[in-house]
């Protein structure tokens, strides 16, 4: 009897170990356990083994700063900080993290510290193209791409103060002055007539 339950437990072990869900279950129990192992043993990656492998560290971005042409001149390429900030207008954005361009080495170095309009403007004259879409250009570049760092609070717009100064002559005064030019001729006719009412006629002898 008992060679006969041997037998019996002996097939059914077989079928069971043949299985496909068995084969599955022991596989996956198989590769967790070398995952595990593997993440034990796996060795600590710090920021020097992430430079030595060619990458750059992210540095935080700056934000919220309030900061006068001369202030951000300290965040030029130069700076011992690595912190490199760029104005366009009055928005301040930091691109330290683009150090292979805006830092000391890079090919907009010395961008960097700088209210950028008459830079752009000057390399859309250089790449003989229209300023105003080179701008656009720049403008979408910069917000697309970097971080807003605060405002330039002492940036001045060239062509929102040629408004103002346009606005400072209203209508009246306009008028005041086309009302002085013939008040000013009438000056001058008056005294040419005065001027011969008092001349002296010397008769012919």
């Amino acid at each position: 009897m008992s060679s006969v339950l041997d037998k019996l437990w002996s097939e059914q072990f077989r079928e069971a170990a043949t299985s496909v869900y068995t084969i599955i279950a022991a596989a996956v129990v198989l590769a967790y356990l070398v995952f595990k192992q593997t993440r034990t043993n796996r060795d600590t990656y710090d920021e020097q083994d992430y430079r030595d492998a060619g990458h750059t560290i992210q540095m935080e971005p700056l934000s919220g700063l309030v900061l006068t042409k001369k202030l951000l001149e300290e965040f030029n390429c130069t700076n011992k900080g690595r912190r490199y900030l760029v104005a366009l207008r009055d928005v301040v954005y930091d691109v330290s993290n683009m150090s292979d361009d805006f830092g000391p080495k890079g090919s907009y170095a010395k961008w960097s510290g700088q209210e950028l309009t008459e830079l752009i403007k000057a390399e859309a004259i250089l790449k003989n193209e229209n300023i105003e879409k080179h701008m656009q250009i720049w403008t979408q570049t910069l917000d697309e791409f970097f971080f807003v760092a605060g405002e330039l609070i002492d940036y001045e717009d060239p062509d929102k103060k040629a408004k103002q100064e346009a606005n400072q002559y209203t209508v009246e005064d306009i008028t005041d002055d086309e009302d002085d030019f013939p008040a000013r001729g009438d000056s001058r006719n008056t005294g040419s007539s005065s001027d011969d009412n008092n001349m002296t006629i010397i008769p012919n002898n």
